[in-house]
């Protein structure tokens, strides 16, 4: 019998939730022992910081779009994914993202003959509701994802706002979708470490939509009542310079510190007193879970759907504005009561509802176990 052939479609093994998550799966599957060969097909090949490293299963593939121009013809990666399936028989698909998705819809319809199964993984509600995008390439958008998606065999959300987004927004049959929550290896019992060296942090890409230009002008703010407040900043992005720039003009140069992408992101969570975010969008950031597992109280912002996972004030703190955030931020930091409850309902919420169990629920809906 011939082993079953996984194909994950996304953009790049570099910083982010996404991509811990493939490395998660794909490791699963290896100590599970299911017979899976594993392709992963990814749009970018980022050298400065790269997941693969993490991945320990031997059936394992990855290749990268490649390409000698700087411009990229709009189709250049369809193509690309297209040569890379036409030669794999009876794939599934698993793609990420809206426009991997989009690519993997396409590929089912252009090579009929072929029974292709494709699952999308709708882990943002970002890629489905942008801000300030251009009114034709967003009404583009709104017809791929509407027209296209139907033709998948299942669509997983991690967040279930998201859900009601596609059901209602897109008119997707409900019937696809499937609400499995994200997890955390962190899940099992870790032991809480009473020494904190940094007041809050931080997890992730350096992009626009994590708005962490807010965090900084709060700790401009706090750093009035607590000189000596620090905010740890752990990852890589395109806003990195931008945020070193706000640093500078804000004066707060000795209370933020900058850390480079580390596979050891457990050592700084651990040794922070709360971890911060304040995205627009997400879906339930792994950083968040493992942040819960752990013992570090969460504030978070209150982006559409978040109350479907945290608890406010019970399994963290979301606030709506920045008068919210520094004053939950001082209560975190001086109710030593308040900041014990939320650290004791976090580690049982992630226990119950976030373990590495979720894989095998997220992979039977692939159709691989």
């Amino acid at each position: 019998m011939n082993k079953k052939t996984l194909v994950i479609i996304y953009y790049d093994l570099n910083i982010g939730g996404i991509q811990r998550k493939i490395v998660d799966i794909v490791n699963y599957l290896a100590v599970k022992k299911n017979k899976v060969n594993v392709n992963i097909l990814l749009r970018n090949n980022d050298q400065t910081f790269n997941l693969k490293k993490q991945i320990v299963n031997s059936n394992v593939k990855i290749k990268y779009y490649q390409t000698k121009f700087k411009i990229r013809a709009p189709f250049s990666f369809l193509i690309f994914l297209l040569n890379e399936l036409i030669k794999t028989e009876s794939p599934t698909i698993l793609s990420f993202s809206e426009i991997p998705s989009i690519c993997a819809i396409l590929i089912k319809k252009i090579l009929f003959w072929k029974k292709i199964t494709v699952v999308i993984s709708q882990d943002n509600s970002f890629s489905l509701e942008r801000e300030n995008e251009n009114k034709v390439i967003a009404y583009f958008r709104f017809l791929l994802i509407q027209k296209l998606f139907p033709y998948a065999d299942s669509i997983l959300t991690v967040n279930k706002s998201f859900a009601q987004l596609l059901i209602k927004k897109y008119d997707i049959d409900k019937s696809l979708i499937k609400y499995v929550p994200n997890w955390t290896s962190f899940s099992k019992k870790q032991k809480i470490n009473t020494k904190k060296d940094f007041d809050l942090v931080y997890i992730g890409r350096f992009a626009k939509v994590k708005n962490l230009n807010f965090i900084l002008k709060c700790i401009k703010i706090i750093k009035k009542k607590y000189n000596k407040i620090t905010l740890l900043l752990v990852g890589d992005g395109p806003e990195k310079q931008k945020l070193i720039a706000l640093v500078n003009k804000y004066k707060i140069n000795n209370n933020v510190i900058f850390v480079d992408p580390t596979y050891n992101v457990i050592s700084y969570l651990k040794k922070s007193k709360m971890f911060v975010l304040a995205s627009k969008s997400e879906g339930l950031p792994i950083s968040v879970l493992e942040s819960m597992a752990i013992g570090t109280p969460v504030i978070i912002s209150d982006y559409p759907g978040v109350n479907h996972e945290i608890r406010n004030f019970k399994t963290g703190v979301i606030y709506k504005n920045q008068k919210e955030f520094i004053e939950n931020s001082e209560k975190l930091l001086e109710n030593h009561i308040f900041r014990k409850n939320i650290i004791n309902n976090a580690r049982k919420h992630v226990k119950k509802y976030h373990t590495v169990e979720n894989i095998k629920i997220y992979l039977k809906a692939t159709r691989l176990i």
